[in-house]
């Protein structure tokens, strides 16, 4: 499978994905009516919440 997925609506023309699911998840947004842009956020960014590992 290809990782990059030829994208309408990203930020950017592809979209690299990491997985099936994650690529069937870039497909819904681009065709999505109630989607006009969307964006993947790099690995490196991280949110902390209050759950303990």
């Amino acid at each position: 499978m290809d990782q990059a997925y030829k994208a309408k609506r990203h930020v950017f023309d592809y979209v690299v994905t990491d997985s099936k699911i994650e690529r069937d998840f870039v497909e819904e947004l681009d065709t999505g009516k109630e989607v006009v842009v969307y964006a993947k956020l790099p690995k490196s960014f991280f949110i902390p919440t209050p759950v303990i590992n």
